[in-house]
């Protein structure tokens, strides 16, 4: 999996001039009439890029993130020159306990789950991003969580949190290290996330309304200006 999105991501900066152009201009939000070129549309003034996935998607992402070498390997940039942003929908960020704030059944839970679809051997040798988490890319992290990820059902929940859906924890981490992080958890749950207004709300808000990650690398452009 992380062998194929490297061949899409070669695709995409191969071709990011042409999607630029190709793509819909934001509107400007400040009601003054504009081109809608805030981001820049010539070759020399393209779009953010932002790179990540939803649910297990996120896992791919965030795993190859970590993985400079792999990318270079595949003739790809680092990933501080790859993208501007990361983004990550409810994604399955860890593979094996974080820590055991709830349910001392979560790892027998997450567990079954892992070696029924992965097998016993495959599953131990799964990444696990939270884990990992010192590897991260110090770019601007958005992670787009769900208060409910999997209908609110108490021992199912506390078994998700604490080790599969753990955007909590990795945004914490990713604070501690310095990385500009920010974690939005919404009203819907995993499996009805990518159709709900909420997403498109917090999407819409961040990426046209804040100019997310620019803002994000802004910021932190500003606060390590006023701490030296």
């Amino acid at each position: 999996m992380l062998d194929d999105v490297c061949t899409a991501l070669k695709w995409v900066l191969a071709n990011r001039s042409a999607l630029a152009q190709a793509a819909p201009t934001a509107a400007p939000t400040d009601g003054a009439a504009g081109s809608g070129s805030d981001f820049g549309s010539s070759a020399d003034m393209l779009p953010p890029l932002v790179f990540g996935g939803y649910s297990s998607g996120a896992h791919v992402a965030t795993s190859l993130l970590q993985r400079p070498a792999l990318l270079a390997a595949r003739g790809l940039p680092p990933p501080a020159e790859l993208c501007d942003g990361v983004l990550l929908l409810s994604g399955v960020l860890g593979t094996r306990l974080t820590a055991p704030r709830t349910s001392p059944l979560a790892p027998a839970l997450s567990n079954l789950i892992l070696f029924t679809a992965f097998g016993v051997k495959a599953a131990a040798a799964l990444p696990s991003p939270v884990h990992d988490v010192e590897r991260s890319p110090r770019l601007p992290h958005l992670l787009l969580g769900c208060k409910h990820e999997v209908f609110g059902l108490p021992l199912v929940e506390a078994a998700f949190y604490d080790v599969l859906f753990c955007s909590r924890e990795v945004t914490r981490r990713l604070q501690a290290l310095g990385v500009p992080a920010e974690l939005h958890e919404l009203p819907s749950d995993h499996w009805f996330m990518l159709g709900s207004a909420a997403l498109h709300e917090a999407l819409a808000a961040a990426l046209r309304d804040r100019r997310w990650p620019l803002n994000s690398k802004t910021e932190s452009k500003k606060e390590l200006s006023l701490s030296k």
